[in-house]
């Protein structure tokens, strides 16, 4: 299942309730006549999927009480629901997430109620990054090359839009992190870097830290995309 975020189906020609007054679908006394439209409109299934959310009005042939009903009932039913599907639905929570920021906007879009939105896209992220390829999360910072020379210390990192010297303190335990200790005027700075933003010279053995925290494991990420 896919949600269409700029209902583009909406622009469609043939639909039924073109030209049609928007009191029809807004006002209680109209329901069995907008009922009657929606019925034969060919983007009826795609106007159902996308609307489930919408707080007013008949959409897809249901009234905004079907809607609620049908979303208390999803809520209601979610806790069984198979880890396929739940990972599914947090995929779509997940990448309609990234691209509004807004997880009033996702429970609009896709009709989950409550914190279901957010606990089916959380879901989905801990799946994607103990079992498959780190989730893109927006464009990436280009850094120059790397240089040629080798630095005093351990490693290059690319850090604060700058390349750095850096001595390596550890890693995480799927060597995507890396903790290093760097120079920022005075000051010792012990920043984690991605994997993607060190070239390492060491051949020491790198001591492996605990994974981060998911809080700062999130900044960190949100950091990089900014």
């Amino acid at each position: 299942m896919e949600v269409d975020l700029e209902r583009r189906w909406m622009t469609r020609p043939d639909r039924a309730c073109r030209g049609e007054p928007l009191e029809i679908f807004f006002e209680k006394t109209n329901e069995a006549k907008a009922k009657a439209i929606c019925r034969t409109c060919p983007v009826l299934h795609e106007c159902r999927r996308d609307t489930l959310g919408e707080p007013y009005g008949v959409w897809g042939g249901r009234t905004a009480k079907q809607r609620k009903a049908i979303r208390k009932r999803t809520l209601d039913r979610a806790a069984s629901w198979s880890r396929e599907r739940r990972l599914e639905w947090g995929r779509i929570c997940h990448d309609i997430y990234r691209r509004v920021r807004d997880w009033g906007r996702v429970r609009e879009c896709t009709g989950l109620a409550g914190q279901l939105a957010e606990e089916l896209a959380r879901e989905w992220r801990l799946f994607q990054e103990s079992n498959g390829p780190t989730i893109p999360e927006g464009p990436k910072l280009l850094r120059p090359n790397w240089p040629k020379g080798r630095p005093r210390a351990d490693a290059w990192v690319w850090h604060s839009h700058q390349v750095r010297a850096a001595n390596i303190l550890g890693r995480t335990a799927d060597s995507q992190w890396y903790r290093v200790q760097t120079f920022s005027g005075r000051a010792h700075v012990q920043p984690w870097v991605h994997v993607g933003d060190i070239q390492i010279f060491t051949t020491v053995e790198i001591p492996v830290m605990e994974r981060l925290d998911r809080e700062r494991y999130n900044k960190e990420r949100r950091r990089r995309a900014a």
